[in-house]
């Protein structure tokens, strides 16, 4: 076959082989890539879905920077070498040993008395804030 081989209306096979690069000016449309014989991304039309990887085999994305849009949902842990930061966090699930590690970090004279409700400190129930409340030698 010569180097020059073109084909100008489409070409119609089961299997192409190439033992060097592949390259397209255009779009490649396929159902499914593999790279290193491994599943590497995949579509499924019946869920109308894009899955990276496979069950088999770590998946990781890489950059210096990474942006997912909309939300991102696990099934299992979710785990950081660094910091997480978030606008909210809902803990439903908070366990005690947690929330004593974050309430280490507050620092005195952190929290204002117009973020507590009431409550037991110590020995001390508090049942109401109004009005001024004094403790001390009383």
């Amino acid at each position: 076959m010569s180097k020059n081989f073109k084909i100008k209306n489409g070409l119609e096979t089961t299997n192409i082989t190439a033992s060097s690069n592949i390259s397209s000016s255009g779009t490649i449309t396929s159902t499914q890539f593999n790279a290193g014989n491994k599943q590497s991304v995949k579509y499924f039309a019946n869920g109308d879905q894009i899955r990276f990887g496979n069950a088999t085999q770590k998946t990781s994305i890489r950059g210096a920077t990474a942006t997912i849009v909309p939300n991102i949902t696990a099934s299992g842990d979710i785990s950081s070498s660094g910091t997480i930061t978030a606008a909210t966090l809902d803990a439903a699930a908070v366990s005690d040993g947690l929330a004593a590690a974050i309430v280490a970090e507050i620092d005195n004279d952190e929290i204002s008395g117009d973020k507590i409700n009431g409550g037991t400190i110590g020995s001390t129930t508090i049942t109401a804030l109004a009005g001024n409340l004094s403790l001390g030698d009383n």
